[in-house]
């Protein structure tokens, strides 16, 4: 059984302040029952997009999850083209600099952390339980 998702947050459209990529429309998708919440936000970078093959980019990412210290995941996806590498989260932020691939294709590229140290599995059917998080830059490769 399916339910309707949330709709995505600002983050995915911008990020701080840098005007929403044109011509995208957040579509619904749907989610099964059984996973867990997450949340969305925006992370900083610098330099400010446009990216360029190559180039170095700082990413900060401050609204994960709180408490001990663990692991996230950068994570760079563009068209034809998936990058992760492990990174530690304290108190709730992970940094990382990025080095952009020498080839990247046009279109929409993701750069961004994922946090998902508080989801569990639970019960017999083993359902997932928890909150993961995700802090996001979406920027448009021309």
């Amino acid at each position: 059984m399916y339910r309707r998702a949330p709709e995505p947050s600002r983050a995915a459209s911008g990020c701080y302040g840098w005007p929403p990529l044109t011509g995208s429309t957040p579509r619904p998708w749907y989610a099964p029952r059984s996973r867990p919440p997450r949340r969305v936000s925006g992370c900083l970078t610098s330099p400010p997009p446009p990216l360029a093959p190559g180039k170095a980019i700082t990413l900060a990412a401050g609204d994960l999850a709180p408490g001990r210290t663990h692991l996230g995941m950068v994570v760079l996806v563009g068209a034809g083209f998936r990058s992760q590498h492990l990174v530690l989260v304290g108190h709730g932020v992970a940094a990382a600099v990025v080095t952009m691939p020498a080839h990247m294709t046009r279109g929409t590229w993701v750069l961004g952390v994922e946090d998902l140290s508080r989801i569990r599995a639970a019960g017999k059917r083993h359902l997932l339980t928890g909150s993961g998080y995700a802090d996001l830059a979406v920027f448009r490769v021309r």
